[in-house]
């Protein structure tokens, strides 16, 4: 039993680790000024933030107004 919680939590901790990495991926491609911004992408703030920005042009049209 108790090896295999060991065993669960480590498969959580690889699912989240592979998790990130494809997360930092996608926005490396396509989001650079908030992979730059931001180091915790667990938060929901970050979350948050790339959800209503999806793309860096996207700020850009913020800023001025649109």
């Amino acid at each position: 039993m108790q090896f295999q919680l060991r065993h669960d939590r480590f498969a959580v901790l690889v699912h989240r680790a592979r998790s990130d990495a494809r997360s930092r991926q996608a926005l490396h491609e396509y989001h650079t000024a908030a992979l730059a911004a931001f180091d915790d992408w667990i938060k929901p703030g970050t979350r948050a933030f790339v959800v209503r920005f999806p793309a860096s042009q996207s700020i850009r049209t913020a800023e001025r107004g649109g």
